[in-house]
């Protein structure tokens, strides 16, 4: 579990171009003024194509850092390929497990992991295909090579992306998540990946350049708010974290508040995709399991469970 946030901690940090000044930046133009609510599974926002891609499992691993990062890749490359994200399945196996020895601080399923070090792995690593590296909990870093699937040459998104099967963090799994490390208070830049050369097998790296855009972190929600919509807005999604309460994962729906008596489990990551200022709240997507809230998208009180006060991250694929 990560320590809470000092209120008020001052950062050094890269800010997100004003929206005047993201022509060519972004891969979206964040409008000015920011609207009121927000959605990015719908399409008419994000350029007509479908940049979300299908909830995931974690299971009984801290890896929701992960499974959050994976999800704003899969949204990136979906929003800078001009590809429906409905295919993707990139590997959180490749990315928590296997990637230890340029790790600040090396995951694992009972201590978790922090946002800047993932996005640093992914960075200079990128992603791979998850029917490459299929998640395993149960076997962890023993799965860090190609795991038998027959190699072809087709880019993500294609016909057989996920020919290889439902994987374990597929979203079909039960959704009994767990507490997770959140973010932490490490002074954060805007990243220029090194660049994955054109894939010799589908199991190589997904070609591209992975930029991270950061603004951490302030301690409040309120401000790191308007970066969070303007990250959405011109990303297509954002990645931050917030207090787990365990009555998160029974909550039917709707909007979140704490019930002010479940235990406080730690720090959970998730993946931003939209608000609503006349609802008061921020919408997510789990990787719990589609069985959580509204088919595992779930919407968190403005002001509630400490949201936001880790700070904001947004990703960006270019060819």
């Amino acid at each position: 579990m990560e320590p809470a946030p000092s209120p008020g901690a001052a950062a050094t940090l890269i800010t997100p171009p004003p929206p005047a000044a993201q022509a060519g930046a972004w891969p979206l133009i964040v409008p000015v003024p920011l609207p009121p609510r927000w959605d990015s599974r719908d399409k008419r926002l994000t350029a007509g194509v479908s940049i979300i891609s299908r909830v995931r499992f974690q299971a009984s691993c801290n890896a929701c850092v992960a499974f959050t990062v994976i999800a704003a890749a899969e949204s990136a490359y979906a929003l800078g390929a001009r590809r429906a994200a409905t295919n993707l399945d990139f590997s959180e196996q490749a990315l928590f497990f296997c990637n230890a020895d340029i790790a600040s601080r090396p995951p694992d399923c009972s201590v978790g992991w922090v946002l800047p070090d993932a996005l640093h792995v992914l960075s200079q690593r990128g992603v791979r295909q998850e029917r490459c590296y299929v998640y395993d909990v149960t076997r962890g870093a023993a799965v860090c090579g190609p795991a038998g699937a027959e190699e072809r040459d087709t880019l993500p998104g294609g016909e057989d992306a996920t020919a290889a099967g439902s994987s374990s963090s597929d979203s079909s799994n039960s959704s009994n998540g767990s507490s997770d490390s959140g973010s932490t208070n490490a002074t954060s830049s805007t990243r220029a990946a090194v660049v994955s050369p054109a894939p010799t097998s589908a199991c190589d790296p997904v070609p591209g350049r992975w930029e991270v855009v950061a603004r951490e972190w302030y301690g409040v929600e309120s401000a790191n708010a308007t970066a969070a919509k303007e990250m959405v807005a011109g990303t297509g999604s954002a990645m931050t974290c917030f207090k787990l309460y365990a009555d998160m994962y029974s909550h039917p729906g709707g909007m979140y508040r704490w019930d002010g008596e479940s235990a406080w489990l730690g720090w959970h990551c998730a993946q931003l995709v939209g608000w609503s200022d006349d609802g008061g709240w921020w919408l997510f997507k789990s990787s719990w399991g589609t069985e959580v809230a509204d088919k595992g998208f779930f919407k968190v009180a403005y002001g509630e469970a400490e949201v936001l006060a880790w700070g904001v991250y947004g990703l960006i694929w270019r060819p």
